[in-house]
């Protein structure tokens, strides 16, 4: 069942995963394969969505939601692979 951020998030996390669909993808253009998240002017971002005290756990929270996507990217690879 998908996760509701708005509902099951705490307020951090909610900032999180705002600052998560901000940050635009990088993806290998000849593969395909998703790089991870562009980072260039997150601090930018951070300033407009989080407090000063903030900011740390929301990048803790942005660092493990990249590493979930990471491993989900990584495991439809592996999958897709199996089936050609």
């Amino acid at each position: 069942m998908p996760v509701d951020p708005d509902v099951e998030f705490d307020s951090l996390a909610q900032r999180a995963y705002m600052v998560y669909t901000i940050l635009p993808d990088k993806i290998d253009s000849m593969a395909g394969v998703w790089l991870g998240k562009d980072f260039s002017g997150i601090g930018d971002i951070l300033d407009i969505y989080c407090s000063k005290e903030d900011k740390k756990d929301v990048l803790e929270y942005l660092i493990f939601m990249i590493q979930i996507a990471r491993q989900t990217y990584a495991e439809e690879r592996e999958r897709q692979s199996k089936l050609k």
